[in-house]
């Protein structure tokens, strides 16, 4: 992976997987914050996958890790 803020870094794209790899959710957590507008879907695959900028991911783990709100949400 490449570090963050690097222009490398702004282009690169992760699944879901990776994506809460990064952030300490689960697959279904990444994309329950895409659907809460929390995290920003970057593109979709022709599969319907969605892709998530690497700055974005890491900028919400940031966020998760200075504020113990973010990525909780009530339990329909």
């Amino acid at each position: 992976m490449s570090q963050p803020g690097t222009a490398e870094a702004e282009y690169q794209y992760l699944e879901s997987g990776n994506a809460a790899r990064i952030t300490g959710l689960t697959p279904a957590g990444i994309n329950a914050a895409a659907e809460a507008g929390r995290l920003l879907i970057a593109a979709r695959t022709r599969r319907g996958t969605r892709l998530f900028r690497v700055a974005d991911v890491e900028a919400f783990a940031r966020a998760r890790a200075s504020d113990s709100r973010v990525g909780r949400w009530p339990r329909r």
